[in-house]
């Protein structure tokens, strides 16, 4: 659980401050939304295709509360602050942060291990 608080939230918060710093405007706009969608696909995610270690019984969504308030926001701001500097067409930078974000998660990037459920 240290590892998803280091690696999901307190990493991701630091470059969110810098972010904030630069543009407010947009991360006061795409943070909340961030952070719904991140809810909103976890808890259905975890109820169906997967699970993140550590399992709590009580409450199995706690163990990606880090996550969802730190990664997953980050990436949604990283979108819009590139989509507003016009870097590159929008359709070239959705699929670029999908992709990059399933890679990461994919890879383990920001949780120990993933155990699969069959659906029953």
């Amino acid at each position: 659980m240290i590892y998803n608080i280091l690696i999901g939230m307190v990493i991701p918060w630091i470059c969110l401050i810098f972010l904030f710093k630069k543009t407010a405007k947009v991360m006061l706009i795409t943070f909340p939304l961030g952070i719904s969608i991140a809810f909103l696909a976890n808890d259905w995610g975890e109820d169906i295709f997967w699970g993140i270690t550590p399992y709590i019984e009580k409450n199995p969504s706690l163990a990606t509360l880090p996550i969802n308030i730190g990664y997953f926001p980050l990436l949604a701001c990283l979108l819009a602050y590139v989509q507003t500097k016009k870097v590159s067409n929008d359709n070239i930078l959705i699929v670029l942060f999908s992709f990059s974000a399933t890679f990461i998660a994919v890879s383990g990037g920001f949780t120990v291990r993933r155990e699969s459920r069959s659906i029953s």
